[in-house]
């Protein structure tokens, strides 16, 4: 109807304000096609407490798988996800893994971690689907600083020590690829 009184630039940007928790794919693809270009999700806060304050209906889960839904009109199955970090890694604050593996869990239906177990000392958790299958995954390496774990000696030897590449026992890169179902396991 706008287009009747005025002739728009052919760059002109369609925003759609939502909440997190009113996201739903089909839509937001629907909008789409009909000349909406721009997403914007009202997340105020990455801290549950603090969006509880704020009287917001979602959580940051739910707010940050939203925002995986709203990026693509791909409606599942959604891809594994492995999640690495480093207990002494202080570039990466660790409450940015778990905010990472909330949303992606929500995104799976999957609410706790349904297994964890320790390899060489780091611990390892799982999120299984209702069939058993794993779906995701999270190492915490345990005194790793910020870069990535891998190990030169061994069945699980890849690649040489040097800066960011942090002996530590385990491949991250033989591992992500064997729980992708890429390679054998380990």
């Amino acid at each position: 109807a706008a287009c009747r009184h005025w002739t728009p630039e052919t760059d002109l940007e369609i925003t759609l304000e939502a909440n997190p928790s009113s996201v739903e794919a089909g839509r937001f693809v629907g909008f789409a096609s009909a000349g909406v270009n721009r997403l914007s999700l009202g997340v105020q806060a990455l801290d549950d407490a603090d969006l509880k304050l704020l009287g917001r209906p979602h959580d940051v889960a739910a707010a940050l798988a939203a925002r995986v839904r709203a990026a693509s009109p791909h409606a599942g199955p959604w891809p594994r996800l492995s999640v690495w970090h480093g207990s002494a890694d202080y570039t990466v604050v660790p409450a940015n893994a778990e905010a990472i593996l909330a949303g992606w869990a929500h995104l799976h239906g999957l609410a706790a971690p349904s297994g964890a177990a320790r390899i060489n000392g780091h611990l390892r958790r799982v999120w299984r689907d209702a069939r058993g299958v794993e779906q995701i995954e999270a190492h915490i390496i345990a005194g790793m600083g910020h870069g990535l774990p891998m190990t030169s000696i061994g069945p699980e030897a890849c690649g040489t020590p040097g800066t960011f590449m942090l002996e530590c026992g385990l491949s991250s890169t033989r591992r992500i690829a064997a729980f992708w179902g890429i390679a054998p396991k380990l």
